[in-house]
């Protein structure tokens, strides 16, 4: 029992030992003061302040014009339908613009609508205009009868 005692106290010293040399040569901690005679590390005096991000401002496009739940121009519908015999009867199918604006940056618009005549036929035909992608003005140049 005794060897086993002394193997334990002897296990006990070393790890004391090595607990002592391992505090030793380790570095010290960056927030403790340095010791005598050691030169001080500087601190920055304010932390970098972080580029703000730049704010994204959506660039109109000719999209914009057009109305979200069903593509038509309402702009070019309200142009043409005081034209029309019977204004409530007014369906438009389809309306289609050109990818590049001209020199004044107006888009060509066709719109492909269906009214019915003073006989009480419906017909199908195209009006066509011109609408600014920045402005959303448009200007009537067809309407089609």
């Amino acid at each position: 029992m005794r060897k086993f005692l002394k193997w334990i106290a002897i296990g006990f010293g070393g790890l004391v030992v090595l607990a002592i040399v391992l505090a030793a040569v380790s570095p010290p901690p960056e927030d403790s003061p340095p010791a005598q005679g050691a030169q001080p590390t500087v601190a920055p005096t304010s932390k970098p302040t972080p580029r703000p991000t730049p704010r994204r401002t959506p660039t109109p496009t000719v999209e914009d014009c057009f109305n979200a739940w069903d593509g038509n121009l309402d702009a070019l519908e309200d142009l043409v339908r005081p034209l029309l015999n019977d204004e409530g009867s007014m369906q438009t199918h389809e309306t289609r613009f050109s990818s590049e604006p001209d020199a004044a940056g107006y888009h060509s618009v066709r719109m492909e609508y269906s009214a019915h005549n003073a006989f009480g036929a419906r017909i199908k035909t195209y009006a066509y205009g011109r609408v600014h992608w920045r402005t959303c003005h448009v200007v009537l140049v067809d309407p089609g009868f």
